[in-house]
């Protein structure tokens, strides 16, 4: 008999579950699986993979059901989107519909072939972004779509304007952000005024604002500031881009002090964080959310952000100070200019009531209660 508690995750991304190459997605819905897992849930996984992700894979095998779509996976432009709706096609095939009430996707574009394939499932839309996405695809595409789930309420707001659905279909719930992240103290090993940049090399990022904004400083500031570069042009740890090369000269032109660190995998990112007083998150695109604000102030990092997106909303109430606008290089400066003269007895409480306020919102057993709250409900 099957279990009421079964959810399938369909991963339709280029990059694999588990995300042993980079991937915030793909992190975020392992994480969910686990977090199910741990409450007595049935879960399968269906999603492309790596040797290196097969044999992370292996490690769960008496807990997660694996199935792997064959060859590579390409989720770009129309004939992305259709390779993407024919691999999930073949690959559902192997997969016995019975097993499964409850189907989490990640692309909006597959949920048809996974409506044929089992047309007595609850299919949820685990929506992570609205970009590109125009109101008559999504709306095409979420027809078998019983709810959609938004990562903040900036990307809610995006998706009531383009789709025709009711505010009630559309939810938001935070990534969630394991326990170990939080449960460890704060670090206090740390070099002062060190800043860690840690995303993709790519222009909405906003590497290059960040380290126009850290030239415009005094040179007694400089002096003092080493900055952490972490990232690459894409997942697998990308080759090199214009825009790699572009910013890779200008910080070796800045005079600053720096550490280019490359690509890091997840699993040492903890270690990273905790070498640095000051995360920047100079994103310069609507960013829907990110892992990396609140992983930072997990680990007890300042913070300093643009009002980019659904960004503030993940930044707590005690450094929404330290904000500048997207592209803002003046605002940016002195947002750090001004974290920087903080005195110690002030950022200690400021981190403290950071890490509250970071359990509440995005605490790992508070938003899998959410998640699984929403799956049983009728």
């Amino acid at each position: 008999m099957v279990k009421k508690k079964n959810v399938l995750i369909i991963n339709s991304g280029s990059t694999p579950i588990p995300p042993t190459s980079g991937g915030a997605v793909q992190q975020v819905l392992f994480d969910i699986a686990c977090g199910l897992i741990n409450r007595g849930w049935d879960v399968g996984i269906l999603t492309p993979s790596t040797r290196e992700s097969e044999r992370e894979g292996k490690k769960w095998n008496d807990k997660i059901r694996w199935y792997y779509i064959p060859g590579l996976v390409k989720s770009g432009g129309i004939k992305g989107i259709l390779n993407s709706i024919s691999s999930i096609k073949k690959s559902l095939r192997n997969v016995n519909p019975d097993e499964y009430k409850n189907i989490i996707i990640f692309d909006p574009y597959i949920a048809s072939a996974v409506y044929k394939w089992n047309r007595h499932s609850k299919i949820i839309w685990s929506a992570h972004n609205g970009r590109e996405k125009t109101k008559l695809l999504t709306n095409l595409w979420t027809r078998n779509v019983e709810d959609i789930v938004c990562i903040t309420e900036f990307l809610k707001r995006e998706f009531v304007e383009i789709t025709n659905r009711s505010k009630d279909s559309i939810k938001v719930i935070n990534n969630p952000l394991q326990n170990y992240w939080l449960t460890d103290r704060i670090s206090l090993d740390y070099q002062p005024n060190s800043i860690l940049f840690c995303g993709r090399i790519v222009p909405q990022k906003g590497l290059d604002i960040l380290i126009s904004a850290l030239e415009t400083l005094s040179d007694d500031i400089k002096r003092k500031i080493q900055l952490g570069i972490v990232g690459s042009t894409h997942f697998y740890g990308a080759k090199e881009s214009s825009y790699s090369k572009a910013v890779r000269e200008q910080v070796e032109n800045s005079g600053l002090n720096y550490k280019w660190h490359g690509y890091v995998s997840h699993n040492n990112l903890i270690e990273l964080y905790d070498q640095y007083d000051i995360l920047a998150v100079p994103s310069n695109w609507d960013e829907p959310a990110t892992l990396v604000a609140p992983e930072g102030q997990a680990r007890g990092c300042k913070i300093v952000a643009t009002t980019a997106g659904g960004l503030p909303e993940m930044i707590a109430p005690v450094w929404r100070d330290y904000l500048a606008a997207p592209g803002d290089i003046n605002a940016l400066a002195n947002s750090i200019q001004n974290i920087i003269n903080l005195n110690d007895e002030k950022s200690q409480s400021f981190k403290l009531e950071a890490l509250k306020w970071l359990r509440e919102k995005v605490g790992f057993e508070e938003v899998i209660t959410k998640w699984e709250k929403l799956i049983l409900e009728d």
